[in-house]
């Protein structure tokens, strides 16, 4: 990735959807959820991704959130953390 570098947004949704089959096709599910309000709104972050391998989790719903190495991007943990509370 390069600072500055405006993705092709075409080639992105391709790889997306093609990782999103792909997980749908191994037979597990896939949660997507809009761009959280309380993130960057006004003057962005985050480049053109919100988050990656935010947590893990296992087959009886524990899950593991994993800590953003940025402390400026360590807010998303307490919001993938709510947004999972709401599965409970």
């Amino acid at each position: 990735m390069v600072e500055g570098a405006i993705p092709d947004l075409n080639f992105v949704e391709k790889e997306r959807q093609g990782l999103i089959s792909l997980i749908r096709n191994s037979g597990h599910e896939v949660i997507e959820f809009d761009f959280p309000i309380e993130l960057d709104q006004d003057e962005p972050k985050h480049d053109f991704m919100f988050i990656r391998d935010s947590f893990k989790t296992d087959q009886n719903g524990t899950a593991v959130i994993l800590r953003a190495g940025e402390p400026q991007r360590r807010v998303e943990n307490k919001i993938v953390k709510n947004i999972l509370n709401q599965w409970e």
